[in-house]
């Protein structure tokens, strides 16, 4: 129908991590406590909403990033952004890029290192050959 490979499933997930950034983004917290029964009472709302449980809208329907994120306050997102239709979506498509970006950095760092000690290596092999060649003459 859409002329993509995307499936009811990912429309949900979609709309459930959506509205769970929505209505996360305007609740604060003091302790992890309170971020738990904030996140737990979003949960609902989104099972309500999608008529299902809270634990398989944890678990299928909305992306767990954000839920870590929120409770290690990390999660930046603004409630005064989600005040028009679509906002939300708006809000998700940033936050999804903004990790998209931390990741591929994330990559970068891990593929420079990788080849350094790749080529830390082969001057160690290098030398070790050397100094082989050199104890044989």
């Amino acid at each position: 129908m859409s002329g993509g490979d995307f499936t009811a499933k990912d429309y949900r997930t979609w709309y459930g991590t959506a509205l769970a950034l929505e209505l996360l983004c305007g609740q604060s917290f003091r302790t992890q406590r309170e971020a738990k029964r904030n996140i737990t009472a979003v949960l609902e709302q989104i099972a309500s909403r999608l008529g299902n449980t809270p634990s398989i809208c944890k678990k299928c329907y909305v992306y767990p990033e954000m839920l870590e994120r929120y409770l290690a306050r990390t999660l930046v997102a603004s409630p005064a952004l989600a005040r028009r239709p679509n906002d939300a979506q708006r809000m998700l498509v940033r936050f999804l890029s903004a990790l998209a970006k931390q990741e591929a950095g994330k990559l970068a760092g891990n593929a420079r290192q990788a080849l350094t000690a790749q080529r830390g290596k082969r001057r160690r092999e290098s030398g070790e050959a050397n100094e082989r060649s050199t104890a044989k003459s």
